[in-house]
């Protein structure tokens, strides 16, 4: 063999292998990518999921205080709760805080949010109202500003 046969052969075969290097990288980075839309599609459809079967909470503001309102607003958000309203009670300030449960299949719930809160169970009531647009009200009391919550 001569050494322009053997350069050219040598060229060759850097090409192919190259080109098979090439075409490892393209398929490693598809299948990558790949993987990582898949995740994304996923986490997608969870959080579709959650929107459905999130307990829907309203927050009245009875503490005076609205940032410490915003920051239970952000907690429960945080747990899964859907917090679809958020306003000022019509009775003023209130000293104790309570929780009202209108879909009865979401006491455990109630329950779960008042142990976040720090609301006594007793404070929980059922009041089953198949109008009622949401799961469960809560009425902050101007004891949540001294709880650590």
């Amino acid at each position: 063999m001569s050494a322009t046969s053997r350069n050219t052969f040598s060229i060759t075969k850097r090409a192919i292998i190259f080109f098979i290097l090439l075409c490892f990288g393209v398929l490693g980075i598809v299948y990558i990518f790949q993987d990582g839309m898949e995740k994304e599609e996923a986490i997608k459809q969870l959080n579709v999921i959650d929107a459905r079967t999130a307990t829907e909470v309203e927050i009245l503001d009875a503490t005076g205080s609205t940032r410490k309102v915003f920051d239970i607003v952000q907690l429960l958000r945080e747990h899964g709760y859907d917090v679809v309203e958020l306003r000022r009670s019509a009775n003023g300030t209130l000293e104790m805080s309570c929780i009202v449960v209108y879909n009865e299949s979401k006491k455990v719930e109630a329950k779960k949010i008042a142990h976040l809160l720090s609301i006594e169970s007793k404070r929980i009531a059922v009041k089953p109202d198949s109008k009622a647009m949401l799961d469960i009200s809560i009425l902050l009391g101007t004891d949540i500003l001294k709880s650590n919550r």
